[in-house]
């Protein structure tokens, strides 16, 4: 079952939330002190407008799981996950927008693991991608989709063989950082040249 906890002193100590939530969770984001968001397995979205003592279903018309949420302003986010996802709100959660991602030859799908918008109109999704057509071999890679319309259209600009990507995070409008298999990955160029600031033997899941 999914858990939140609260904390009120800067993460000193932490209070379990009495919120009845039977999946996984994966992404939690507040727009504002009161108002948040929740979403993770099974297509959940369940919101808060009371800092977390109560949650309430919000219906997205989507199964799959959820695994990251962005919100430029308090009316308009997104969220990301499995089987090519994206959705858009901008109500405030109230109603989710499918918006279509492009898949290449042979792709079967896109597992977005993390998006990032710096305005209203330009963001960035990162996710990993199977190809192949089964029952055959299977092979991975990782893909950096922008739009510069709001997510109406979305463009790959980025991807790399045999690598996973996990977080996305920009400084500024030039500046973002990838964690990934092995890898952080640098671009100075808004996402069009990505360089390699540290490389070991292990995942990095945030960054």
């Amino acid at each position: 079952n999914g858990l939140i906890y609260r904390t009120y002193n800067g993460g000193n100590n932490w209070i379990k939330l009495n919120a009845e939530i039977t999946d996984e969770i994966f992404s939690i984001n507040f727009i504002n002190n009161s108002t948040g968001f929740i979403f993770g397995a099974n297509g959940k979205i369940l919101r808060t407008s009371n800092q977390g003592d109560n949650w309430s279903l919000i219906s997205s018309s989507f199964s799959g799981t959820l695994l990251s949420s962005y919100f430029i302003r308090q009316d308009t986010g997104w969220t990301v996950g499995y089987n090519n996802t994206i959705l858009k709100t901008i109500d405030s959660g109230n109603n989710w927008i499918i918006q279509i991602a492009p898949l290449g030859p042979n792709i079967s799908q896109h597992i977005f693991t993390s998006i990032s918008f710096r305005n209203n109109l330009t963001g960035f999704v990162v996710g990993n991608w199977l190809f192949g057509i089964p029952p055959g071999i299977m092979q991975a890679g990782s893909t950096l989709l922008k739009t510069t319309n709001g997510g109406n259209n979305w463009i790959d600009i980025y991807g790399q063989w045999d690598i996973i990507f996990y977080k996305l995070t920009f400084l500024n409008n030039n500046t973002g950082y990838i964690a990934a298999q092995n890898n952080i990955l640098k671009t100075t160029t808004e996402g069009l040249n990505w360089f390699s600031v540290y490389n070991n033997n292990i995942d990095f899941y945030v960054i």
